[in-house]
């Protein structure tokens, strides 16, 4: 459907000495657009959206300045009252046939670490960089108008996608949908720790307490950028995507009886990385913690239960009415206990 491509991938890894070595790999992989994105039916739609025109909108985007020039260029006065802001206005949304590929070009470099003389000890190290073409975006009718009015190259064909009254300049229609707008840029830096610890290294008095577990995982986002028509977009910073997160689980396994404590981090963020200095009430967000923990006992061999606790503490992120629903689901939920049967044949 979307023709002939190449995918391929290249690596290597040298250890100098058995405590420590290096890897590094390269690809290219390819994307097809699904189905729904090629061939889903054009339908009416009713949104509300964001108008980057309008006087609440007008100092926002990642070039404010570039986005006033192009609203005045249309003629639309300082100080406008955009309807489609307060109440929805009829649209249409469906699949697009003419999508080409998604390519992505991608290096990752690791550095790794086992020492000998701490046995159960693992740390790795990696720098991934990430590029993306041709990325297929699902446009909404906010997204179309800011592809025109915070571009280099105003008017252009996002500026085609909709359409306002010459008169009031209020939006009368446009034309949501799937397109290849965009190129994605993303490096960041991974880190996992890993350590298992059997008690009875003290002795064997302690032959019988069990063992703890340690792992770490911990992520920083060095960029993560959109660009489009000329335009670059941050993707990382906000409540949804914080630069800085990791998950830690300490495990302490004895016979048939398992815990763990888990420690889950979110960095400090924005609710809106684009919104311009009074856009937004209390953007920024302070970091964020929270603890889950399970409990579980293997009666028989094929029997085993499980109770746990998420969000021991009932912690709730500041205004938590607007943080991104994905990642702060279970917080949202508030302290939540669960108990798990599982029979195993």
């Amino acid at each position: 459907m979307t023709g002939s491509y190449w995918t391929y991938m290249f690596g290597g890894s040298w250890w100098p000495t058995r405590d420590f070595g290096f890897s590094g790999n390269y690809a290219q992989s390819v994307r097809n657009p699904s189905v729904t994105e090629l061939f889903s039916p054009k339908s009416r739609v009713n949104s509300m959206a964001s108008d980057p025109c309008a006087a609440e909108d007008i100092a926002s985007g990642p070039n404010p300045a570039i986005r006033a020039a192009n609203c005045a260029k249309q003629g639309i006065p300082s100080g406008f009252v955009s309807d489609i802001v307060n109440y929805g206005i009829y649209g249409s949304d469906g699949g697009n046939a003419r999508l080409k590929n998604e390519v992505s070009h991608s290096y990752t470099g690791s550095f790794h670490f086992t020492p000998h003389f701490v046995p159960g000890l693992q740390l790795d190290a990696s720098f991934v960089d990430v590029k993306i073409s041709n990325e297929i975006m699902d446009l909404g009718i906010s997204d179309i108008m800011s592809s025109c009015y915070d571009s280099k190259s105003f008017p252009n064909a996002y500026c085609d996608m909709f359409t306002r009254d010459p008169n009031t300049h209020q939006v009368t229609g446009y034309e949501e949908g799937f397109v290849n707008i965009a190129n994605q840029h993303m490096q960041a830096l991974e880190a996992s720790l890993k350590y298992y610890l059997p008690l009875r290294r003290f002795g064997r008095q302690f032959e019988s307490w069990g063992a703890f577990d340690l792992s770490v995982n911990y992520n920083h986002y060095v960029k993560n950028t959109q660009t489009f028509l000329g335009t670059t977009y941050p993707e990382v910073g906000s409540t949804s995507s914080p630069k800085d997160s990791f998950t830690a689980n300490l495990n302490y396994i004895r016979g048939p009886l398992f815990i763990q404590w888990q420690t889950i981090y979110y960095g400090p963020s924005k609710f809106n990385v684009t919104a311009g200095e009074y856009a937004e009430t209390d953007n920024n967000r302070p970091d964020f913690f929270y603890f889950n923990t399970t409990i579980g006992y293997k009666i028989t061999k094929n029997f085993n239960v499980n109770f746990m606790m998420n969000n021991v503490f009932d912690a709730l992120p500041k205004d938590v009415g607007t943080v991104g629903l994905a990642r702060y689901y279970d917080v949202i939920l508030g302290r939540a206990f669960e108990l798990q049967a599982g029979v195993h044949f």
